[in-house]
């Protein structure tokens, strides 16, 4: 799962890109930030915010 983040929208633009797709959303407007698509469970969010990047898979190798 991805994470998708929207600067300076406003929180009905940001609510409908959120609907358009699964992946999780952290939307900054100008008063607030909204977090939607967010997993129910902590499992869920662990497993959708586990880096999986070269640096990380280079780090589970020595740990």
């Amino acid at each position: 799962m991805t994470i998708r983040t929207v600067d300076n929208a406003s929180p009905a633009c940001a609510t409908t890109m959120a609907r358009l797709d699964d992946s999780i959303t952290v939307a900054r407007t100008d008063a607030s930030t909204m977090l939607l698509n967010m997993p129910r469970s902590i499992d869920e969010l662990n497993e959708a915010t586990q880096d999986q990047g070269f640096f990380a898979k280079l780090k589970n190798i020595f740990a």
